[in-house]
Formats: C-alpha cells, structure tokens, sequence
C-alpha cells in the first residue's frame, strides 16, 4: 500500500477512536468502533476472555508477529480535532495513536497476502491493572511490538519497573503552639526529604498525593499521608528497592506500603523483534535510534512470554498523559509502514519453517 494510503487509514481510524472515550474499565465503545473497523476491512475480528480485541488477516493462521497497543487511556477526556496536519485528543499519543497505525500496517498487509501471519491485540486496561496483558501474558507468544509512543525514529529496548508506595506518618493531636510530639506531618516532611534526596540505588521517585487533614488550625494532624510512584532501572531488583523504602521508616512514626511492583526489562538490540525494527526504519532513510524509557509498559509483562519483544509508535512520549496530547498525521502513516516493513524483515529472518510453524498462539 502507499504511504497515502497508510496515513489516511491510520488518520481516519485514530479520529474514531478519539472520539469514543474508553478510560479503564470502559472501553466498549472503541473496542467496538476498532471491530467493525476491522471487518470492514476483511479482517477477522474476536475477543479473548480478557476483553481483549484480536484483528488478524482471515487467512492467516498462527502469528509470527503481534503488534500490541492499549486501547485504554486516562480518565481525562480532550476535545478531538484535526487541524494543519494535526490531531488533538486524549490518546492520540498513549496509545490510540500506535493502535491506528497497527491497524492500518494489518490491513494493508492483508490486502497484499491474506495470509500474512500478523496479528493485532488491542489490550484492555493498561492505565490500571494491565489485566489485558496479563491475560495475554498466560500463553507463549510470538514476537512482540509493543505499541507506545517513540517519536517513530526509536525503538524501545527496555523500561524502568515500577512500584506504589504509601507512606503515613502518626502523631498525638495536641496544640500547633506546643506540640506534645513531633507533629505527623513534620515526620511525613522529614522522610520525604531523606528519600528524595538520597534514593534507594537504581531508583527514581516522585510524591504524587499528599494529605494531612487536622480537627482544626489550631491543632496538628493525627496523620499525614503521602502516596509515591516508584520507578526502578534496568539491573536493579524492585525487592532491594522495596527493602530500602521500608528500611527508612524504622524506628520512626512512619509506615511505609509497597504493592503492585512490576519488574523492569532490557532486551538486546539483536533480538528479532528490535532488529526487524531497525531494519523497516532504514529502508525508510531513518537511522534508528535505540531507548530505554523512564516509565512503565506493557513490555514489562510481556517480555518473559514473547519470542523477542520491542515497543515502537508514533507520538512524541513526552506529550502522554498531558492537556496537550497530539499526533501529527504524517508520523502515522510513517509508522504504520515501518509495521508493514517490519513484519516482512521478521518473516525473512525467522526463516520458512518458523514462519510456517509460527511463534505463539492466535488467541487466549
């Protein structure tokens, strides 16, 4: 397909999913607007017990490649708008932006071979508890693209895990004038200092909630509370990290809480999936650049199931989750060619009996 082709595909695709709001827990609206894409385009369309939404070519068979993007975003709804090239809604970089041009690199792979082995998952839940890729994660898979968005120049090889964390501080009430003990949120202050100054090793830490609400003015809080976002390096272990969290609060009026830590990954740049890749964006006249980006993914869950596994998608990153979130319309046929691109590499360095045999299953 031409590039024309991919960019008014992907565009018209990513509008109507803009359009249908789908925070966490309440994406029916755009997995159905993504379904009836699809079979409008002569793809086989189902869902996995997960919810999550599988487009493939009707004659396709197992997939030598799956090209993963959440159709979830925040629950922080944008207006939706096209304009100079253009366009503006909440997911059109995290990640409904990636998906249009997964979906659109499917069909036009389709439309050159009905059997090519290639398969979209539109997961459910990433902004949550990613509970669509885990479910996805349960079976062996082939090799992954993960879609995120990586301003369609790089290609991600590894993320920071993460971990939630709660800190609460408890003291006597007593008079703001003369305290009978160090007051709750003194000790809250004082923690928080110490960890954001000298962070357990490998980590990168950042208050996202504070609260501390007294009787009255006049008298200091029972309790203060913090809730931390926890980010941990490739080649650290979240468990030292979660050890040196709970380690600052003892002997202190201080609790700290871990939970939902997920550990982080680093492929190699010569695994399949990365190099395929590379590949696509050099017969582009793109030098590829390579990554490893701060924050957390679904890569993170997936790598230990996937043949080789990689994130790539067009967006600028930077532009996730804010009041500005955009994508420009050229960035999404470029990516969707390097997808089509991709899948062909793969399909030629895996070779004919891995391509016929195939990597994972076509579904859960």
């Amino acid at each position: 397909m031409s590039a024309a082709w991919l960019e008014l595909e992907a565009s018209k695709l990513l509008v109507a999913l803009l359009r249908a709001h789908s925070p966490p827990g309440r994406e029916e609206e755009a997995l159905r607007t993504l379904e009836e894409w699809c079979a409008s385009r002569g793809l086989d369309a189902w869902r996995d017990r997960a919810g999550n939404l599988h487009c493939s070519p009707p004659r396709a068979g197992r997939p030598v490649l799956m090209l993963v993007p959440h159709i979830d975003v925040i629950d922080d709804p944008l207006p939706v708008k096209v304009e100079g090239g253009v366009i503006y809604g909440r997911g059109a970089v995290d990640a409904k932006g990636p998906l249009a041009s997964m979906a659109a690199a499917v069909a036009a792979l389709s439309r050159a071979d009905p059997e090519s082995q290639v398969e979209l998952v539109a997961v459910v839940g990433e902004e949550a508890d990613s509970r669509g890729a885990r479910a996805l994660a349960s079976a062996r898979l082939p090799h992954v693209v993960v879609g995120e968005p990586t301003n369609a120049d790089t290609i991600v090889i590894g993320y920071y895990g993460s971990a939630k964390a709660e800190v609460v501080c408890r003291s006597q009430v007593s008079h703001t004038a003369r305290p009978l003990a160090e007051p709750a949120t003194h000790a809250l202050v004082g923690l928080l200092a110490r960890l954001l100054s000298s962070p357990p090793p490998g980590a990168r830490v950042t208050v996202v909630e504070l609260e501390a609400t007294p009787p009255t003015r006049s008298q200091t809080p029972p309790s203060a509370r913090a809730a931390l976002d926890v980010r941990v390096a490739p080649g650290f272990d979240p468990r030292g990290v979660v050890r040196s969290l709970l380690g600052l609060a003892g002997g202190s009026s201080c609790e700290v809480g871990v939970s939902e830590v997920t550990p982080p990954v680093r492929v190699r740049p010569s695994d399949p999936a990365p190099r395929s890749l590379q590949r696509a964006l050099l017969t582009r006249g793109i030098k590829p650049r390579l990554a490893v980006k701060p924050g957390t993914s679904d890569m993170n869950l997936l790598a230990g199931s996937a043949a080789s596994i990689a994130a790539y998608g067009p967006g600028d990153p930077k532009l996730a989750h804010t009041r500005s979130e955009r994508v420009e319309v050229s960035q999404l046929g470029l990516a969707a060619a390097v997808y089509a691109e991709a899948y062909r590499q793969l399909a030629s360095m895996v070779g004919g009996e891995e391509l016929r045999e195939g990597g994972g299953p076509a579904g859960i």
